[in-house]
């Protein structure tokens, strides 16, 4: 399992793009910033939390003020790393922003730091769904894709891409019954990434789900917007 006190990661690079267009590589990051979380929830004392999930939303992009020479357009992406533990508190989330290519200007949210934050033991086994933060009573054993891998493959089955365009990426595991997604047999006892576009002014998203495992395409589906509450 991907336990604080004895999983390490290299922090890798960050991916850096200066075409001024936006490409999957550019959503980069989710697993080379994973050791630099498991090791600050060994500092925090949480020894015993384990990796539960992830969710990335990607290409948050802010425009320049065109009143304000100053300012500059730019984008982050933004991380959140779910953690369980047996232990309380049961249940955290480490944030940490990543500008692209230097970022909007003005900055607007901190940058390569880690930020924690405990949400408690009021969600019910199997997390709270999409719409809220979904740290689910498990541990993630193996994980050998990284966000962009998963955007690419999300892209070639028909995920559109755009510069300006944000996008939402979970990883999941579905281990227990109590969970939605265990109702569906294709993703028992399996951790995969839910891919789509982040929207709030649609009803509906159509979402890519690929394997987190082997990079495979497992389907896709269109539900509820999760941005809806």
């Amino acid at each position: 399992m991907l336990r604080a006190a004895a999983f390490a990661l290299a922090l890798s690079a960050f991916a850096q793009s200066h075409s001024g267009t936006w490409d999957p590589a550019l959503g980069k990051g989710a697993t080379g910033l994973l050791g630099g979380a498991l090791a600050h929830m060994q500092t925090l004392g949480h020894v015993e939390s384990c990796l539960s999930g992830m969710m990335a939303t990607v290409n948050i992009y802010h425009p320049a003020d065109r009143q304000d020479p100053r300012s500059r357009a730019g984008a982050i992406n933004s991380f959140d790393y779910y953690f369980f533990s047996p232990a309380k508190p049961h249940r955290t989330v480490l944030s940490i922003n990543e500008p692209i290519d230097g970022g909007p200007l003005p900055q607007n949210s901190r940058y390569h730091e880690y930020d924690p934050q405990y949400i408690g033991d009021s969600a019910e086994r199997g997390g709270v769904g999409f719409s809220h933060i979904d740290v689910r009573e498990t541990c993630i054993s193996e994980l050998r894709v990284d966000s962009s891998q998963a955007l690419a493959v999300a892209a070639k089955n028909g995920l559109p891409l755009g510069t300006m365009t944000a996008y939402r990426l979970h990883l999941l595991r579905a281990s227990a019954e109590t969970e939605s997604d265990w109702k569906d047999r294709a993703l028992r006892q399996k951790t995969f990434w839910v891919v789509y576009l982040s929207d709030r002014d649609v009803k509906t998203v159509r979402q890519f789900l690929i394997d987190a495992v082997t990079g495979k395409f497992l389907k896709s589906r269109v539900v509820r917007n999760p941005l809806l509450f």
